[in-house]
């Protein structure tokens, strides 16, 4: 099965199984996305945002 994806949106795409999970950048723009790996496939994302002073 094939699937297309928009080039222009940024973001993660994992896929788990033939599904596609789209995981967004963190809202303030800062921020990091770990993924954790379960006998060879993700099994969760912990997001951590990171809030910038100028």
């Amino acid at each position: 099965m094939k699937r297309e994806i928009d080039m222009k949106i940024n973001g993660i795409y994992i896929v788990v199984d033939g599904k596609i999970n789209f995981e967004e950048p963190p809202k303030s723009g800062y921020g990091q996305q770990v993924l954790y790996w379960v006998k060879g496939k993700v099994s969760h994302t912990q997001t951590t945002i990171t809030n910038k002073f100028k």
